[in-house]
């Protein structure tokens, strides 16, 4: 059965994460399709509305940021092109992609939070937190023919085509990112209710993984003081203390002094706990030969 033809359509010239992005999502999302990109100076007025193509980053239209009226985020945030298209597209693509509407619904979250919003704010000119300059990017961006080399319209869409394939790869990246952090933050969140539900002050994990985005700073959390998960070593459990910012090195609480930088017997010795196998010299994590006793040096380490 022949493919539908659908043109995605945008500007010439110099070329930026904004429409490299929306480049390589719609082609992704549109993969069932014949989908023909073609990069142009002017839409005429024929092409609009019409369902054959896309048109985005250029002419004003549903998927463009230049005109006055462009749309902006409760937080300020402009959108771009890339935005705006992941606005209409994105829970669709997930949908197709992940089974639960739950992790679809946190994964779209978190794609804009840690993403999207920063290719759009990078290509508005605007600042998050210090971020303005995402890495993506300034790496997209670069593929650009430079001011003494080749700058005709052939050099730049040959460029363009070579960014493209790094675009989807990074968009590829950047979507199993965001999706494995939904999983984490369903599995962290599990675990919190369980501690929170048994009063304790620390978290038991049945495995590593990125916590600290959603522990640190949750304030449902403000009484765990400690993670407990498997060692990737494969040699029992690790017990981290929490920190109190996720960008700083201050703990809430140290496992005891007297344990730092020790291991072994002497360790033992020190701590009473027999399958307490080292204590980090500054004192932020520890290891146990067993989940049963990373249980008792949290219990022992809160009470100290």
């Amino acid at each position: 059965m022949e493919k539908h033809k659908l043109y995605l359509l945008t500007h010439a010239g110099t070329f930026h994460a904004d429409d490299l992005l929306s480049t390589a999502f719609l082609l992704e999302y549109f993969k069932n399709y014949d989908c023909v990109i073609k990069r142009v100076g002017s839409i005429p007025d024929w092409m609009i509305n019409n369902d054959s193509y896309i048109i985005y980053d250029i002419n004003h239209g549903e998927f463009d940021h230049h005109q006055r009226n462009a749309r902006v985020r409760e937080n300020g945030i402009k959108y771009c092109a890339f935005g705006l298209i992941w606005d209409a597209y994105g829970l669709g693509y997930l949908h197709n992609l992940v089974d639960s509407s739950e992790l679809q619904e946190k994964t779209y979250r978190l794609f804009v939070q840690k993403f999207v919003q920063l290719i759009d704010a990078y290509d508005n000119g605007q600042e998050i937190r210090g971020m303005a300059f995402h890495g993506a990017s300034t790496v997209l961006r670069k593929f650009n023919p430079l001011w003494d080399d080749d700058n005709s319209s052939e050099a730049y869409e040959k460029k363009f085509y070579e960014a493209l394939i790094v675009a989807k790869q990074i968009f590829s990246n950047e979507i199993m990112y965001a999706l494995s952090n939904a999983k984490c933050e369903v599995n962290v969140f599990n675990a919190l209710q369980t501690a929170r539900n048994n009063e304790k002050k620390y978290i038991i994990l049945d495995n590593y993984m990125p916590w600290k985005n959603f522990i640190v700073e949750n304030p449902d959390a403000k009484e765990i003081l400690y993670i407990l998960y498997p060692s990737s070593r494969g040699d029992g459990y690790n017990i981290q203390a929490v920190p109190i910012t996720n960008d700083g090195f201050e703990n809430k609480k140290l496992l005891p002094k007297e344990w730092w930088g020790l291991k072994g017997e002497a360790l033992v010795r020190s701590s009473g706990i027999n399958e307490l196998l080292f204590c980090h010299s500054n004192g932020y994590l520890g290891g146990a030969a067993s989940l049963l006793a990373a249980i008792k040096i949290a219990e022992a380490a809160i009470k100290y």
